[in-house]
């Protein structure tokens, strides 16, 4: 469904890329002003931050896309368990039906965890470059190279 892809596509640039660009290039010529070092400390960790950014969503789309695949497939094995409550087989199997299913939750529980692992390890790789970021600003400010 290409239009309605286009639409997220355009209303994620529009509503979160957009203005976090124009709000760090803002920043970053209002410190120009101000001092050029602070200003070159936050273009290479805006620099810096949009490239692990562009690196990492490859691999979280990845992940993202495994784990909901797997979701699908519990769905659909839930519904299909469902509908087999009716029969008789349902009631002279259910540990099978059990165990079957059980197999596919665990599964789509894993990759679920798998996904949410690898978004928080980017989560905190950011982090820590943002607070690299104010210790260098910090440091430079202690030791004159940012007056």
């Amino acid at each position: 469904d290409l239009p309605h892809t286009l639409e997220i596509i355009l209303d994620i640039f529009g509503h979160t890329f957009l203005p976090g660009a124009i709000s760090s290039i803002i920043t970053i010529i209002m410190f120009w002003y101000v001092n050029h070092n602070i200003a070159y400390v936050i273009l290479c960790w805006f620099i810096l931050h949009m490239y692990l950014c562009l690196k990492f969503s490859k691999k979280i789309s990845y992940y993202s896309e495994i784990s909901a695949e797997s979701q699908s497939t519990l769905a659909g094995k839930i519904v299909d368990l469902i509908s087999n409550i009716l029969s008789v087989r349902f009631f002279s199997r259910f540990s099978y039906e059990e165990k079957y299913l059980s197999n596919f939750q665990d599964h789509s529980t894993r990759k679920m965890n798998e996904t949410f692992a690898y978004e928080t390890k980017v989560k905190i790789v950011l982090g820590l470059l943002a607070l690299l970021e104010l210790f260098l600003t910090f440091w430079g400010s202690v030791y004159g190279l940012i007056n």
